[in-house]
């Protein structure tokens, strides 16, 4: 089940071969400026994930397990918990000639390890595009290249007598891993 559950996630499943296990596309259509990889996963029998460019070693390293990370290079990005065990993985990086994109299972942090055929974990959403940073999942549905993302847009009519003109509320629903400092969740002012 995918995250955005519907059944479309695949597991990749490693090779018995000694070596790396890669899935990789090339000769991605952009020959300068930046570029942005990401992708979804979620652990199965092995727990850490690493994508790159596969030119310039510009790439993330994720563990699937607590969301823990080393960016590659000189990439930019994160590691984002989405739920039931999905993270959303992502990192972005300048381009000086064709890139490609590649995804490597790890074992015990080792690109290149005897494999058994049968472990693997699960993906989702893996994407490449033109931009500074890695924007929402785009489906592409077979299409090569141009697929463009939808505006948001969101409004909110309330029935009459619930909410005033002068009046409204706050819902915040929220995964706490520490707070700093004064242990302030929310603050609301009129600065």
């Amino acid at each position: 089940l995918s995250p955005n559950a519907t059944l479309t996630a695949d597991k990749l499943v490693e090779g018995s071969n000694n070596g790396a296990k890669m899935f990789y596309n090339n000769n991605f259509a952009v020959t300068s400026g930046t570029a942005s990889l990401s992708i979804y996963a979620k652990k199965g029998e092995r727990s850490q994930i690493r994508i790159d460019d596969g030119v310039t070693g510009n790439g993330i390293i994720a563990d699937l397990t607590d969301g823990s990370y080393t960016l590659l290079s000189s990439a930019t990005g994160g590691v984002q918990y989405i739920n039931d065990g999905w993270y959303h993985i992502y990192f972005s990086y300048s381009v000086s000639s064709f890139i490609q994109s590649r995804l490597y299972i790890y074992n015990n942090n080792e690109i290149s390890y005897q494999g058994d055929g049968t472990s693997g974990l699960y993906v989702w959403g893996f994407q490449q595009e033109v931009g500074s940073y890695a924007t929402s999942y785009i489906p592409t549905s077979g299409q090569a290249n141009g697929v463009t993302r939808v505006a948001d847009s969101s409004s909110q009519t309330p029935p009459d007598g619930v909410i005033g003109q002068t009046e409204g509320t706050i819902y915040a629903d929220v995964n706490i891993n520490g707070l700093k400092n004064d242990n302030t969740l929310i603050s609301v002012n009129n600065g």
